[in-house]
């Protein structure tokens, strides 16, 4: 499977804390949609054909090996939480099986592996 990006458009002046950028998302040649940021440190966006976005995205997971990242592996947030609950927790577990959850671990060892990896 070929994925590519085209049409790039990086707008340095707007990038905060992630790159703010929009482009056309292709795959085996065929654009299925766009991507983007609004360089504010949030997610990329994805607008257009949703089927096989999660077909692209299921594939590069059984075929390419995970992206080592300055920003660690993976990071849950919810909006407008103010303390995590043991439901927030559960859904980290069940999403990240295997995973060491900070806010499930004793003080001390969670502040040891935030040091270490943060």
């Amino acid at each position: 499977m070929k994925i590519e990006l085209k049409n790039i458009k990086h707008m340095e002046s707007l990038s905060e804390e992630t790159n703010c950028y929009t482009a056309s998302l292709h795959v085996d040649g065929k654009k299925i949609g766009e991507v983007s940021n609004h360089g504010h440190g949030g997610p990329d966006m994805f607008h257009g054909d949703q089927a096989a976005y999660d077909e692209a995205n299921s594939w590069i997971k059984a075929n390419e090996p995970p992206l080592d990242s300055e920003y660690g592996d993976f990071q849950l947030k919810w909006k407008g939480v103010r303390k995590v609950e043991e439901a927030h927790i559960a859904v980290a577990r069940k999403k990240l099986p295997g995973a060491k959850i900070l806010n499930d671990l004793p003080f001390d060892e969670a502040l040891a592996l935030y040091i270490a990896n943060g």
